[in-house]
Formats: structure tokens, C-alpha cells, sequence
């Protein structure tokens, strides 16, 4: 259908966004202006998709490379190192201001490149994605990219499939639909067209409803696109995780504290050995020359290069096992982790739930294989059971 006045279309879909679930199809059809027949006109594709933008995840603002290669300064003991290479300066001793200088350079090449690396590995990804949908256009179905989808589209939905944006069904045939990735339910929930929902309900009971991001496990449906991008259920959670927040580290925390008793021993040492040479009568000059001189010996130079040398091992090893770490100190959070608690074992995995260990007649057995196949044997104190009887 077509319709001029993109401001109209974009209020009233404001009016049914929040619970489209509790309304009557015949009114998000009217509301949304769209023909559950024929969908929409590729014109009114065209002219929706100018309104409403593209149907995409909010994503957290990308960083320039200049402002990534300094993010790498953005350290208590490369703030340190820099005052030495200062204070080296001041001394006419361009040997230690070269090399720490050095040091410092290297350090913020090695932290740059894994983190541009690592980012650029993440946008090929994003490319061979490329996920499609099925779409009523004209009477005529349709196969285009999920980010062309607008509010109003009519999609076709089926079993496999990766449900492109919010959408209000308005057939069902069997259809269940895997949430865990919303509602950590690892079991398909069953949907059904037809029921009417009045009141308010969890998003797990909006029976009616399915939801950008979640899997269709079997049967197969057709509904009306009610949200996309950053409205969807899914885009509202990316928002955010898109709010930039960045804590440090325990070993950037350890650093800090190590640089500050640094920096107290080197002003410690540097006032104890001023004031012995003061009242020996030295010369100002040469004793102001010899607590510079000590100052920049306290500090360790080759500290932040061996720490950042053995994250980036880190990052290659990670890379080796199929897991990109986009930012070089999350290697450290990773390792400083010891358990992980989780009240959905499945969900953090595959959205499976498998038994890998029986007790049975005060005996321990372990389960290999994985998944659901029926492959894989019984096992007890590492000897495989032939003739296992449960009752």
C-alpha cells in the first residue's frame, strides 16, 4: 500500500510497539497500513526503510585509528614511563630517553595492532553473515537482507530459520521457536496465532509474538513486522550494551598500585639521599642531577613491554581456539576467572542441555558424545559399560 505521510505511519506504529501482542490483528494491519494479502508495495519498501533506517543492532561507536593507537597511552605506568623519558631528557641523557621512549612506542604498536586485528576480524564476520528473509513484496515472495526489512512487512517464517526482526504472527502451523537467547529457556516455546492476549505479560508469554534473534526449532508461520532495529526486543538489549563501559582490570589495577609505590620509593629514596648530600655541603646542582638520576632508574622500563608481550601470546593462543578477544587486556579478565555460575547450563553453549554424568547404584558413570545424536558410550572408572539396566 502506499502512503505519503511517513509521520502518520511512524505515530501510529509508536502506539502498538510497546504491546502489539494485546491488539487485534485487524488493527496493527490498520495501523501499520500494510495488506496481509499482498504486503507491501516495493515503493512503500523503499519510502518505510528512508523512514524507519535500517533494520540493524545499535552498535557501540566506532573508534577512530588515531584515538585507537593512543587508547593504548591510557596507562598509569606508561604515564610514568613518559615522565621518565621527561626527566631523562632534562638530564641530556638520550640514551634512557631513546630507550624508553622505545618502549613505550612498541608497546602501544603491539596493543594497536591486536586490537585493530581483532576489530577488522569482527567486521569480515559481520559480512559473510549476511542473513535473509522471506518477504511479501507485491503479491510476490521475496528473498532480501534482514536490514532492508521495514514495520509492515509481511514475513514468511519457517522451520531453521532466524527470526528477522519482532513480528506479530498471523499464521501458525506448529510452530515452536527457541528463546534462550532472550528468556534462557533452553526448551521451545510453543506459538500459537490465534490466542489473544489482553493483559500485560512476560516476553516469554507473549505466545503470539516471536522475536529478532531467536530460531524457529520446527513448523512454520507467517506474521507482520511490528518492530526492527533498535525497537525490537533485542535492539532495546543492545542499546545497552552499546553505552560505552570500560573497568579496569585486576592486573591494570595491580600496575596502577605497583606504579604508585614507584613513584613513592623513587620521591622517597630521591629526598633521603637530597637531604644527606645537602648536609654534606654538596653542590645543588649535582645533587639535583643524582635524585633525577635515581628517580628514572626506580622506574622498571621493560615492565609494561613484557606485560603487554604476554597478553598479545594470550590473544594468539584465544585466536588458535576460535575466540577473538577485541580488547588485549580481556585476556587477563578471562584467565583471573575461575568459576562461572549460570542457573541455564545450555545457554551459554549451543542452547542444549545433555547429560554428560549418571549416578546410579552409588556408581558414577560418564557419558561422551555430545549434542542430542545418539553417538557416544557409557563409562565407569574409565572402562566402558556394555550393559548399563536403570529402573
Amino acid at each position: 500500500m502506499e502512503n505519503n505521510d511517513s509521520d502518520d505511519i511512524k505515530d501510529d506504529l509508536q502506539k502498538i510497539i510497546t504491546s502489539p501482542y494485546t491488539l487485534q490483528l485487524s488493527a496493527i494491519f490498520k495501523n501499520l497500513q500494510t495488506d496481509p494479502e499482498n504486503g507491501l508495495s516495493q515503493e512503500e519498501g523503499k519510502n518505510r526503510l528512508s523512514t524507519y533506517g535500517k533494520n540493524l543492532l545499535p552498535e557501540p561507536e566506532k573508534v577512530s585509528l588515531v584515538k585507537l593507537f593512543f587508547k593504548q597511552f591510557a596507562n598509569f605506568m606508561i604515564y610514568i614511563l613518559l615522565g621518565a623519558v621527561a626527566l631523562s631528557l632534562f638530564l641530556q641523557d638520550y640514551k634512557d630517553a631513546i630507550l624508553i621512549g622505545l618502549v613505550v612506542i612498541v608497546n602501544a604498536c603491539i596493543g594497536f595492532f591486536q586490537e585493530y586485528k581483532a576489530e577488522k576480524t569482527l567486521a569480515s564476520l559481520k559480512k559473510m553473515a549476511s542473513p535473509t528473509a522471506k518477504v511479501l513484496r507485491d503479491d510476490q515472495i521475496e528473498e532480501i537482507a534482514t536490514e532492508m526489512l521495514v514495520p509492515g512487512d509481511i514475513v514468511i517464517l519457517e522451520e531453521g530459520d532466524i527470526i528477522p526482526a519482532d513480528v506479530r504472527l498471523t499464521v501458525s502451523v506448529g510452530l515452536t521457536v527457541n528463546e534462550a537467547i532472550l528468556t534462557g529457556e533452553s526448551v521451545p516455546s510453543q506459538k500459537n496465532a490465534d490466542i489473544e492476549i489482553q493483559n500485560k505479560v512476560a516476553l516469554g508469554d507473549q505466545l503470539n509474538m516471536v522475536f529478532m534473534g531467536t530460531v524457529i526449532a520446527s513448523g512454520n508461520g507467517r506474521g507482520v513486522v511490528v518492530a526492527t532495529g533498535a525497537s525490537s526486543q533485542m535492539g532495546k538489549i543492545a542499546q545497552t550494551l552499546a553505552i560505552p563501559y570500560e573497568k579496569p582490570t585486576p592486573l591494570q589495577k595491580n600496575l596502577d598500585t605497583l606504579g604508585k609505590y614507584l613513584i613513592a620509593a623513587a620521591v622517597g629514596v630521591s629526598f633521603l639521599i637530597f637531604s644527606i648530600g645537602y648536609l654534606q655541603g654538596r653542590e645543588l646542582e649535582e645533587l639535583l642531577f643524582t635524585v633525577i638520576s635515581l628517580a628514572v632508574a626506580v622506574i622498571p622500563e621493560g615492565l609494561v613491554a613484557v606485560v603487554t608481550i604476554t597478553m598479545a601470546i594470550g590473544v594468539q593462543r584465544m585466536a588458535k581456539r576460535s575466540a577473538i578477544v577485541r580488547n588485549l587486556p580481556a585476556v587477563e579478565t578471562l584467565g583471573a576467572v575461575n568459576v562461572i555460575c549460570s542457573d541455564k547450563t545450555g545457554t551459554l553453549t549451543e542452547g542444549k542441555m545433555v547429560a554428560t554424568d549418571l549416578w546410579v547404584g552409588n556408581k558414577l558413570y560418564t557419558v561422551s558424545g555430545t549434542g542430542i545424536r545418539p553417538e557416544g558410550d557409557i563409562y565407569c572408572d574409565d572402562k566402558p559399560v556394555r550393559n548399563l539396566i536403570m529402573i
